[in-house]
């Protein structure tokens, strides 16, 4: 007799087969988030309030509001001339290492 918790490979289900699915799964899921990374889309990043943040690859500024969405999480970020401007995640980057305005 086999303890309930276990799967008997001859089972039904496929045994193995549902193990290697979810496996093949998880593969293409880690593809997509490291794709993602690449084209600066990992929205595993949460980005904080008054964090400093790179602003399309030219000018460090300030992220002043995170702005969940359902299709997209949007930002406002404030330059250094003041000027508040709405962006999406593709344009701003984590610096090297995380700084914050007081």
């Amino acid at each position: 007799r086999e303890p309930a918790n276990t799967k008997n490979s001859s089972s039904s289900d496929g045994g193995l087969g549902i193990a290697q699915e979810e496996m093949k799964q998880k593969m293409e899921e880690n593809s997509q988030q490291q794709s993602n990374k690449e084209e600066g889309k990992d929205d595993t990043i949460e980005f904080r309030k008054n964090e400093l943040v790179r602003y399309k690859e030219k000018e460090t500024v300030t992220l002043v509001g995170v702005h969940p969405d359902p299709e997209e999480t949007y930002y406002t970020i404030r330059r250094e001339d003041g000027v508040e401007v709405n962006t999406v995640r593709k344009h701003i980057r984590r610096l090297a290492t995380a700084y914050f305005r007081r």
